[in-house]
């Protein structure tokens, strides 16, 4: 299964740090995904997109990238407790920023369809 969807920021004039992690898990639950990859993309502009803490946030010197695809696992992204999802916005026309999240894998009747054939007694046909 894949999913998709836009979402939209506002932002400054200045260097925006904006905490995109509630929308991208939103997306993630909307598409019933269990397991599988989302990825995150701003589609054009001076945007890019990072995982860290909120403290080291404030830290220079983060890898940032373009686009991020992180792992789903049993419907959570797998990051570490506090990491979050920040989108930085660099342009200096401060605007609405668009930015899309796809999420693909299977979803929770692709789980049920990948359970085991069971045989007459209840064991696992081989």
């Amino acid at each position: 299964m894949i999913f998709l969807k836009s979402y939209f920021v506002a932002t400054t004039t200045g260097v925006d740090k904006i905490n995109i992690i509630h929308d991208v898990k939103r997306a993630m639950r909307e598409s019933t995904i269990l397991k599988g990859l989302v990825t995150i993309t701003p589609p054009a502009g001076k945007a890019l997109l990072t995982v860290t803490t909120e403290e080291e946030l404030k830290a220079a010197g983060l890898v940032q990238a373009r686009s991020l695809t992180l792992p789903v696992e049993k419907g959570d992204l797998l990051l570490a407790p506090r990491e979050q999802i920040f989108l930085i916005d660099s342009d200096p026309s401060g605007r609405r920023r668009e930015f899309w999240v796809q999420v693909i894998g299977d979803g929770a009747g692709a789980a049920k369809k990948a359970a085991p054939i069971r045989g007459p007694q209840g064991s696992p046909k081989r």
